[in-house]
C-alpha cells in the first residue's frame, strides 16, 4: 500500500492537532473583588466543615471509651458504674435531705 503522506509530516499533523486541542486561548479575564471573598469565604467553610466532622467523631470516640465500648450515651444509662449523678446529688452535694 502506497501511504500518500510520509510517516514525517504525518507524525507533525498530529502533534500539531494535540498542541492545538489542548493549549487553552487566552480568556482575557479577571478577577473582581468579590471572587478573592467568595474564594475566602469557602476555605473558610471548608476548614469549619472539617474541623466540626473531627469534632464530633472525636466525641463519639471519647464517648464510646467513657461508657466502655457502648454505642449510644442512653445505653450507658443502665451501666451502674457509669450512672450519671441526679439532680438532686448535685444541687446538696451529697447532703442527705
Amino acid at each position: 500500500m502506497n501511504n500518500p503522506i510520509p510517516p514525517l509530516l504525518s507524525n507533525c499533523l498530529a502533534l500539531f492537532a494535540i498542541y492545538y486541542l489542548l493549549m487553552p486561548a487566552p480568556a482575557y479575564g479577571y478577577f473582581d473583588l468579590g471572587t478573592g471573598t467568595y474564594i475566602i469565604q469557602m476555605v473558610l467553610g471548608f476548614g469549619a466543615a472539617v474541623w466540626l466532622s473531627l469534632r464530633t467523631s472525636w466525641i463519639r470516640f471519647d464517648r464510646k471509651k467513657k461508657t466502655g465500648g457502648l454505642a449510644s450515651p442512653d445505653a450507658a444509662l443502665n451501666n451502674s458504674a457509669h450512672a450519671p449523678q441526679g439532680i438532686e446529688d448535685r444541687l446538696t452535694d451529697g447532703e442527705s435531705k
